[in-house]
């Protein structure tokens, strides 16, 4: 466990998302990504036996988001933590 106050560390939180909407989109736009995609679909269903019986557009659509070649940064966050506790007795 890392003995440092929270108000001393900087969290960043960056979310991705899927650069494309589904997967024959994806192919519309760019072939060669869409093929290597397809390439890891093995892989993912390795990783994910909950996904072994998708198909692979449905695979495009949950699970691009981990992968930095099939993702783009939906936003950023950068943030301190500062605890304080305030009571107003009014």
């Amino acid at each position: 466990m890392i003995n440092v106050p929270l108000d001393k560390i900087l969290f960043i939180d960056i979310e991705t998302v899927g650069i494309e909407s589904d997967y024959p989109t994806l192919e519309k736009k760019n072939p060669k990504l869409a093929e290597l995609f397809s390439n890891y679909e093995s892989w993912f269903k390795k990783r994910f036996p909950e996904d072994a019986d998708v198909t692979l557009d449905q695979l495009f659509q949950t699970r691009t988001a981990l992968v930095p070649e099939f993702a783009r940064i939906q936003n950023n966050g950068i943030f301190r933590w500062k605890w304080e506790v305030s009571i107003n007795w009014t």
